[in-house]
């Protein structure tokens, strides 16, 4: 679950230029 939910911020973050807090609170 860490790997899919790292790489799922990661995408977000490049997508929406949001913090990784940020993106963890969406997930």
């Amino acid at each position: 679950m860490a790997a899919i939910t790292a790489s799922l911020v990661n995408e977000l973050r490049a997508k929406t230029g949001q913090g990784m807090m940020e993106c963890k609170k969406m997930l």
